[in-house]
C-alpha cells in the first residue's frame, strides 16, 4: 500500500493529541458532554482533513479510505456510547 512520505502519518497524527489530554482533563475537572464530543470531533475532522489532503496530493487513496473508516467508526462509537439514548 502506498502511504504518504511528507509530512508522514504520525506527524499528522499530533492533530490527535486532544483526544487523550481532553480524557485526561475529564479525570480532575467536570467537562460538559458537548465540550469534549465537540473537541474530540474537531481534532478528528481536522485529523481527516490534512489526511484528505496530503493523501490527495501523493495519490495514497487507500490509506485516505483506511483513515475515513477508521474515522468514522470511531466517531459513530462516542456517539453511540455517550450520546444516543434508547427510548
Amino acid at each position: 500500500m502506498k502511504t504518504i512520505s511528507n509530512p508522514s502519518s504520525l506527524k499528522l497524527c499530533w492533530a490527535l493529541i486532544a483526544i487523550p489530554v481532553i480524557c485526561v482533563l475529564m479525570l480532575f475537572i467536570r467537562i460538559d458532554t458537548w465540550v469534549w464530543l465537540t473537541v474530540m470531533t474537531a481534532s478528528i475532522v481536522l485529523y481527516l482533513a490534512l489526511m484528505t489532503y496530503f493523501c490527495i496530493k501523493q495519490k495514497c487513496y487507500k490509506q485516505l479510505a483506511i483513515n475515513y473508516l477508521v474515522g468514522i467508526v470511531f466517531l459513530c462509537t462516542i456517539y453511540l456510547q455517550f450520546v444516543y439514548v434508547p427510548q
